[in-house]
């Protein structure tokens, strides 16, 4: 039967463990959404430029009283 020393120093080996853990994954998943959003706002960089031209001459309509 394992000592209470022993058991603590397991239970602070699986914290580290756990914290280690999550710090490379909150980084992977960070790192991954700033790739999305650059790749996903220069793919719709072109679409808001071409878009927002013709609706700097647009007017707005009331459609519901």
């Amino acid at each position: 039967m394992p000592s209470d020393l022993e058991e603590m120093a397991h239970g602070l080996r699986l914290v580290a463990v756990a914290v280690v853990s999550a710090v490379i994954t909150a980084t992977a998943v960070i790192g991954a959404g700033h790739l999305w959003i650059a790749r996903y706002a220069s793919s719709t960089d072109a679409v808001v430029t071409s878009v927002s031209a013709p609706s700097e001459q647009a007017a707005l309509v009331r459609t519901a009283g």
